[in-house]
Parts: C-alpha cells; sequence; structure tokens
C-alpha cells in the first residue's frame, strides 16, 4: 500500500496496481477525484449498472486495459449523477433570474420560487445598509461572461429603489474597468486592491472614490489607470504620460450623441 484516500462514508488503499491503472488516465489527482466519487455515491447510495457501464465505456488506448476501462466509465457515470442536481439547480437559477428581470420591466408580479437566495435581484438593500454593511463590486466592460450593462442596470436598479445614487453612495460604490475581462485579463488595466480599499472604508470609514488598477507585460507594469465610481469615467488631463494614472481625473461622462433618423427616399426606402 502507498497511500489512502479519505471521502465521506469511504476509504480506499491506493496500492501499486491503483498508481499503474491511472498513470495514463489523470495520474494520483484523477485516482483521488475518483475515491470522493465513491465516497460520495455511497454515502447517498448512487449506483450504475453493468449496461450503463457497457455503454459509457471508452473505445480502448494506451495504458487501460477493458478492465481499467470499465472502473473509469462507472467513475464517470457516478460523477455525472452526483453533478447534475448541482446543475439543475445552476440552470433553474438563472432561469429564475431573467424571469424576474422580464417581470420587472413588464410590471408583472411572479410568485416566489424554490431557491429564492440564488435570485439575487432584489434591489432595496435597507436591511444590509441598517446593518452596517459595506458593499463594493466592480465589472470589466471588456467582460465577455458576466454583461456589464446587467451589472450596471442592477446598481441603477438600487439606487433608484434608495432615492437616488447620492444615498448609497454611503454603503455601495460601484467601479468599472475599461478593457477588463472577467474579473481579470484584458487590454486595460485589471489589477487593482479591492479587498484593501473595502477594508479601508470598513475599518477606517475611508470610503474609495477611485482604485488604481495596474496593467503589465512579461510581468511589468507598464500602465496604471484610475478606476473610477459609476457612472463617472476616467479622462485624461491632457499633460504627462497617458500611461500614468495620475495624469487623468474620475469625471462625468459626456451625454450620448443624439440619434439621427434615417433619411426616407422619395421610393419609400431608407438610406
Amino acid at each position: 500500500m502507498l497511500a489512502t484516500v479519505a471521502a465521506p462514508g469511504f476509504s480506499r488503499e491506493i496500492g501499486d496496481q491503483d498508481v499503474r491503472r491511472w498513470a495514463s488516465a489523470g495520474g494520483l489527482g484523477a485516482l483521488i477525484h475518483a475515491a470522493w466519487t465513491e465516497g460520495e455515491a455511497a454515502e447517498r447510495q448512487i449506483t450504475v449498472t453493468d449496461a450503463d457501464v457497457k455503454d459509457a465505456m471508452a473505445p480502448p488506448h494506451d495504458g487501460l486495459n477493458a478492465a481499467d476501462r470499465r472502473y473509469e466509465a462507472r467513475i464517470s457515470l457516478l460523477d455525472a449523477t452526483l453533478r447534475q442536481p448541482i446543475l439543475q439547480q445552476a440552470a433553474q437559477s438563472v432561469t429564475q433570474r431573467h424571469r424576474a428581470d422580464d417581470d420587472e420591466r413588464e410590471g408583472k408580479q411572479r410568485p416566489r420560487r424554490k431557491l429564492p437566495f440564488m435570485a439575487a435581484v432584489a434591489k432595496d438593500l435597507t436591511p444590509f445598509k441598517k446593518h452596517g454593511g459595506k458593499l463594493l463590486m466592480y465589472t470589466g466592460w471588456a467582460d465577455p461572461v458576466v454583461p456589464p450593462q446587467d451589472t450596471a442596470a442592477y446598481y441603477e436598479g438600487v439606487a433608484k429603489a434608495m432615492g437616488g445614487l447620492a444615498p448609497i453612495r454611503d454603503f455601495y460604490r460601484f467601479f468599472t474597468a475599461p478593457g477588463m475581462g472577467h474579473c481579470a485579463g484584458g487590454p486595460g488595466p485589471n489589477q487593482f486592491d479591492a479587498i484593501g480599499a473595502l477594508e479601508q472604508w470598513v475599518e477606517k470609514g475611508t470610503a474609495p472614490d477611485k482604485l488604481i488598477a495596474t496593467h503589465s507585460t512579461n510581468g511589468k507594469i507598464d500602465r496604471t489607470r484610475p478606476l473610477c465610481t459609476y457612472p463617472l469615467v476616467a479622462r485624461y488631463k491632457g499633460t504627462g504620460s497617458t500611461d500614468e494614472a495620475a495624469n487623468f481625473a474620475c469625471v462625468a461622462a459626456p451625454p450620448a450623441p443624439p440619434t439621427v433618423p434615417a433619411k426616407t427616399t422619395s421610393t419609400g426606402g431608407q438610406r
């Protein structure tokens, strides 16, 4: 025996045979995952049939014989079975959120469904504010996963429900990062200390008016930029390097240009 892997309601000894079996199928990490999966399945009394395993068996490949492939298929099926309720709950939560957003736009009232704590669409955060909570939220304008417009819309919804942007700034501030992807990355400055800013706000009462973000290339910082509280934007002051945050100020965003109606031709078309 080389080691023992323990999981809820289950333990398994790892021997030379196991190491050989999993060497080409993911190594020791895969074996530990398999042990955890077997333990969870045993605790919940989840099993798979021989027919299920036969249908799920992968084609032969180097390092795994037929017995090993049956074991790999069994673990895959158990893992999928264990994950299914979580995936279903997540899908239901997303559906509820979009339905709630649609209902709010249409002025409808829909009965509360399951998992209300997963549908974070409440706009009145008065209890959180009264408790002394501080909320610092940020998003990247180049986020390809979570639409930044949705995040901004939620912030505006909270402001509308609680009397405007000025009242909620006492406990809730929202920062936007141009060029930042999902949580980090992207061509814009995307590294900043949000936790440190929140600590200063909670522990010392110093509310953040801006966050200084950095961008690095090959591990070297080559640009800094202030991230402003929404709806303010960073504007170049006109002098100094455009790669230094000190040369930018947070100002009101310029108004959107007026929409120019399309011209109608004599034949009724548009151009």
